[in-house]
């Protein structure tokens, strides 16, 4: 990592900011109102219950599965947001060591996809890393949840941009573990 400039120095912070925006955001207590053609919007940060039957994202509600285009606008929206998270933690993985170390120290579990969870405390840098990673988790679980149905809503670039946001932030927030391999590996701690 090269030493960084006072441009670099300045988008960090300012990277750092937008990423401390997203995570105010993924609180029930701080999420927006959904909007109308939600555009790059969190739809998981809000409780799902009076979601759409079919993708169970809240904003709309579709018929069935050949009939959810609103559906696709919103798994799309998700993926934009994610996608632009992504941008971020890039960014900030390369120019800052504080991120960069608080990724490579992040202990990701199953249990962090859950609302309910203990929050960890810290360097800013910490609390954005383990609370993104349990948001991302969430996402990931939503997704396995309704992936069926997501291979009939979304077309094929729709599902390669998923595909690549799913494995560069798991990369980053997982080290390369999926969702499974988190499941069994709380599994074999309870036993």
């Amino acid at each position: 990592m090269s030493s960084p400039t006072s441009n670099d120095a300045d988008y960090v912070r300012e990277t750092l900011t937008k990423l401390s925006v997203a995570v105010r955001e993924l609180t029930p207590a701080g999420t927006k109102q959904v909007p109308q053609n939600p555009d790059r919007f969190n739809l998981l940060a809000r409780p799902t219950y009076g979601g759409c039957r079919v993708c169970g994202l809240p904003g709309h509600q579709s018929i069935d599965v050949h009939h959810s285009a609103a559906c696709r606008v919103a798994l799309l929206s998700l993926i934009g947001f994610w996608e632009d998270i992504a941008d971020h933690v890039a960014f900030l993985y390369q120019h800052s060591e504080r991120f960069q170390k608080a990724i490579q120290e992040n202990d990701p579990t199953y249990v962090m996809r859950l609302d309910n969870r203990p929050l960890k405390g810290g360097d800013m840098e910490v609390v954005l890393v383990d609370r993104l990673t349990g948001n991302f988790l969430k996402f990931m679980a939503h997704v396995r949840g309704i992936r069926a149905k997501v291979n009939v809503i979304l077309n094929e670039d729709d599902l390669a941009r998923y595909e690549r946001v799913a494995k560069n932030l798991g990369g980053f927030f997982l080290d390369g573990l999926t969702l499974s391999d988190l499941y069994e590996r709380s599994i074999a701690m309870e036993q």
